[in-house]
């Protein structure tokens, strides 16, 4: 669904511990709802084995490797 497109973009260009917050929250909301399929929960975990940024490194700053 839409809200966790948004959220999973969120978390993929900030990696914010908030953007985290609203990636878990959608993904949980819609697992409750029987929206989430095995595919797209784990694409969601995949990200979510990423760790937040440091919040003093700019986003143009990190490096993609």
């Amino acid at each position: 669904t839409a809200f966790i497109g948004r959220a999973l973009i969120g978390y993929q260009l900030q990696r914010s511990p908030a953007a985290r917050i609203r990636l878990e929250t959608a993904a949980d909301l819609a697992r409750h709802l029987g929206q989430l399929s095995d595919g797209d929960a784990a694409v969601i975990a995949e990200q979510l084995a990423k760790p937040c940024r440091d919040q003093s490194t700019p986003v143009n700053e990190v490096s993609h490797g």
